[in-house]
């Protein structure tokens, strides 16, 4: 009798929640997606992500995506609607990228990787675990649906074809035209306040007069430019616009947090 052939290796699935680090909701997705997809590697984008903070997640997929690997499977569970209504989608962006999250602003955040070539509603209770727990579908329906994805299972099977008119868009306040309503969308642990303004909506070779409150901010490139002590303004490794400062944090010196405005104009 002939050797039988190995089966091939399953995609890693790169995690991204707000469990908690060593938290065993962590644990038991990895426990699910091990159980059935023996092999399967799981790389561990964070999950110390504010709890429920949508927006915050989105930043950090935005973030992470030029340095994703190819194939796998990007499986984002940060979902206060768990239980409820809103959908969880499987999106597909060619050969070797599928993305598995709810529909709550995420998917926008993948602008960088294109339109999907297919984009689902995951329906198929098949695909489950069960029972499933109205309250932990990262264990009962991600990581199981995310470990057949990883083994290549096809998109089509999960459920029922989405227009993509239909999906929530991003969680963040957008620019508005003049860079109006540019605010702080987020606080990173050194206390750097990210805003919602990207490198890409400034005008090509515009430069910029930056203020918080009443105070101006030199615009630099990087942390150490700046003195110590000083407040500055940057374009942070998001591609957006942050408040920082040297040797400090922002967040606590300043006294500014999520939600802050930020006055911005091209001179």
């Amino acid at each position: 009798m002939p050797p039988r052939s190995a089966s091939p290796r399953p995609w890693p699935v790169v995690l991204l929640t707000d469990f908690g680090p060593g938290s065993t909701y962590v644990g038991q997705m990895k426990l699910v997606l091990e159980s059935n997809a023996p092999g399967v590697r799981t790389i561990d984008l964070a999950h110390d992500l504010p709890a429920q903070d949508t927006v915050a997640a989105a930043l950090i997929l935005k973030g992470a995506l030029p340095c994703l690997p190819r194939p796998a499977v990007l499986c984002a569970v940060v979902d206060p609607g768990v239980g409820s209504a809103r959908r969880i989608l499987a999106a597909g962006f060619g050969p070797g990228r599928v993305a598995l999250l709810p529909d709550n602003g995420l998917l926008a955040a993948l602008q960088a990787w294109g339109r999907p070539t297919a984009l689902r509603a995951v329906t198929n209770a098949r695909c489950f675990r069960h029972p499933v727990s109205p309250v932990f579908h990262g264990r009962d329906c991600f990581a199981p649906v995310a470990a057949k994805l990883a083994q290549g299972f096809g998109l089509a099977k999960l459920g029922p074809a989405v227009q993509p008119s239909s999906l929530a868009p991003l969680p963040w306040p957008r620019v508005r035209a003049g860079l109006q309503g540019v605010r702080v969308i987020y606080a990173d642990r050194f206390g750097n306040l990210v805003t919602n303004l990207a490198a890409d909506a400034v005008p090509p070779g515009a430069k910029l007069a930056i203020r918080l409150g009443r105070r101006k901010l030199t615009l630099v490139s990087h942390y150490a430019e700046a003195r110590p002590g000083q407040a500055v303004a940057l374009w942070g490794s998001f591609g957006h616009l942050e408040i920082a400062v040297r040797d400090g944090s922002a967040a606590r010196i300043l006294k500014v947090g999520v939600g802050s405005a930020v006055a911005v104009r091209a001179v």
